[in-house]
């Protein structure tokens, strides 16, 4: 595993995953730091473990989403829940927050070491590396000591740009053709873990092709050391999993539920967890598969019908019925699937269903969407999502 520093020369452009109608949308939104997709331009097979972005030569990471604050502060106290909180209170939604959290003076409902009357919220925004590695993950649940010094403030700052559309062949702007755009400028840019070596180069990245640099990180690397050691997966143990690249999970998973936790990309050692607990830093839809030139592959079928990639396969087996490939066909291969996502941030805490595998620290949920075409499905695992940090936390007395 590699750190690269990016440093763009201007703004970046990095648009949310909604689509916009031409004339009637005039705002675009956007978020930072981007899914890792935005970076697949960088190389054909990296694996892309996480982005995040520096600030005097410290890295930041999204702050973990167990992490409670008193609420509408932005200082501390900080605290992280004891799942012992929670389980009564398995199956209820929202309910309980408000009892557990409040300071209702009628609810036993207390977290054991936080004042009575005080409310709580899940604490935003970003943690350094140092605290991260020094400080949360020695802490599994109590009072969390961060110095406000690692809370990562102003690492980029929003700026919105006016733009139009030209129509070249009268020379003239386009009628109704007028948008803002969220631009994000980087206090000191963003680094980014791969899994393979980057050279010092200029690239093209996100939207409206922005010119950044890539360096080689030459600052420190405790974060590379805290997750190179191996961790022997003991059966019964408890550990917490927290993500740094979005997540995606086949079904909605419960406690209780389980599943399978492995090597990143294409490592063989896997084992299944059941799921204690899920503490989410929110979800949000991820769009786009290969273009049509990368993922439709042309076929016939016996009768010298011409098919397209899954198309093909599902004609295939309805030879028999005659069945007619339609313009709507057509059109609903070349859409690109939404699939929903964990946010980077997003904490599980897990039980080791069995024992005896070793896995390295930083490891990879093994679960993949049903992608139309059989080429995204075999690079959805190998590219990165669902990459995260998995330690050992003792079980609650």
């Amino acid at each position: 595993m590699r750190f690269y520093h990016v440093k763009p020369f201007d703004t970046v452009v990095f648009g949310e995953n909604k689509s916009s109608a031409a004339g009637d949308d005039h705002e675009k939104g956007g978020k930072f730091p981007p899914e890792i997709m935005k970076l697949f331009n960088l190389g054909e097979k990296l694996t892309f473990f996480g982005i995040f972005p520096v600030n005097n030569k410290q890295i930041y990471m999204p702050m973990p989403a167990d992490v409670l604050s008193r609420r509408k502060q932005e200082t501390g106290p900080y605290y992280i829940p004891t799942l012992k909180d929670f389980s009564k209170f398995n199956g209820v939604k929202l309910e309980f927050e408000v009892d557990l959290f409040a300071g209702n003076e009628n609810s036993n409902r207390f977290l054991p070491w936080v004042g009575k009357f005080e409310a709580l919220e899940r604490a935003s925004g970003y943690i350094s590396s140092h605290a991260f590695f020094k400080n949360y993950m020695v802490t599994p649940y109590g009072k969390l000591k961060i110095d406000e010094k690692d809370r990562g403030k102003e690492l980029f700052k929003e700026e919105v740009r006016i733009g139009i559309a030209l129509d070249y062949s009268i020379r003239t702007v386009k009628e109704s053709m007028l948008y803002a755009h969220v631009h994000y400028r980087l206090k000191d840019g963003f680094v980014i873990l791969v899994s393979d070596d980057l050279k010092d180069r200029l690239a093209y990245m996100g939207g409206e092709r922005k010119v950044v640099r890539i360096y080689d990180w030459k600052y420190d690397n405790s974060f590379i050391s805290a997750i190179e050691e191996d961790l022997q997966i003991e059966e019964g143990g408890l550990y917490k999993f927290y993500i740094t690249t979005h997540a995606f999970l086949n079904k909605d998973i419960k406690p209780g539920d389980s599943i399978v936790i492995g090597d990143v990309g294409n490592g063989e050692e896997r084992v299944e967890m059941q799921v204690e607990w899920i503490y989410s830093n929110g979800a949000e839809w991820i769009s786009g598969v290969n273009s049509r030139s990368n993922y439709l592959d042309s076929d016939k079928n016996s009768n010298g019908k011409e098919y397209k990639g899954e198309e093909n396969k599902r004609n295939k087996v309805n030879e028999e019925e005659n069945e007619e490939i339609t313009e709507n066909n057509k059109n609903n291969i070349l859409k690109k699937p939404a699939v929903l996502m964990l946010k980077p941030g997003a904490v599980f805490i897990l039980r080791a269903k069995t024992g005896g595998v070793k896995l390295n620290k930083y490891v990879q949920i093994k679960d993949q969407p049903n992608l139309p075409a059989e080429k995204d499905r075999k690079k959805f695992i190998p590219r990165g999502w669902g990459s995260g940090i998995i330690w050992k936390i003792n079980d609650e007395n």
